[in-house]
C-alpha cells in the first residue's frame, strides 16, 4: 500500500501540485492508532493548480482523473481512485485556510520521497472544526500527541 501511495506523492510534486496530505491518513502519520481507506489532499483552489493534480494523478494512472475537470476540482470535493486506493481532493478545509496550512506544513519523507503534511496543530483544528463522529475520535488522541 505505502508504495502506491509514494508512486502518487511522486507524481504530485513531479507536477509541482500544492497539497497537503490531511485526514486519517496525516492522524496516522501522527500517532492515532486507526485505519483509513482513503487519502485526503487538501489542494490549493486555483485552476492552475487543479490542471496540474489531474495531470499528476493522470500520470500515476488514476483512470477516473481522466473524468474530472479543473473547474470540478476547485468547485467542488473530488473523489478519484485506481485500483489500489481512493483520493479525495478537497480545496476547503474547515478550520483552516490553506495559505496558513501551507506556510505550516510538515515535509516527513515516506520512502525517500518528500510528502507536506497538515501540521499537527492545524489537523486539530480542522478535526475540531469539522465535529464529525470519527474526527472527535481522532481529536482527543491528537491533542495528547500535541501536549507531549
Amino acid at each position: 500500500m505505502i508504495g502506491n501511495h509514494t508512486r502518487v506523492y511522486k507524481c504530485l510534486n513531479a507536477h509541482e501540485v500544492r497539497y497537503l496530505v490531511v485526514g486519517g491518513t496525516a492522524a496516522i502519520i501522527y500517532g492515532v492508532p486507526r485505519a483509513t481507506l482513503d487519502v485526503d489532499l487538501f489542494v490549493e483552489r486555483t485552476l492552475t493548480n487543479a490542471a496540474r493534480l489531474l495531470d499528476a494523478l493522470k500520470d500515476a494512472d488514476f483512470g477516473t482523473a481522466h473524468l474530472t475537470t479543473p473547474e470540478a476540482v476547485v468547485e467542488n470535493q473530488v473523489t478519484i481512485f485506481d485500483d489500489y486506493f481512493e483520493l479525495d481532493a478537497i480545496t476547503e478545509l474547515a478550520g483552516v485556510g490553506f495559505a496558513e496550512a501551507w506556510q505550516r506544513r510538515e515535509v516527513m519523507q515516506i520512502q525517500d520521497v518528500p510528502v507536506p503534511f497538515i501540521a499537527l496543530a492545524d489537523l486539530i483544528a480542522a478535526k475540531a472544526a469539522a465535529g464529525r463522529e470519527k474526527d472527535l475520535a481522532d481529536l482527543d488522541i491528537l491533542r495528547r500527541i500535541a501536549a507531549g
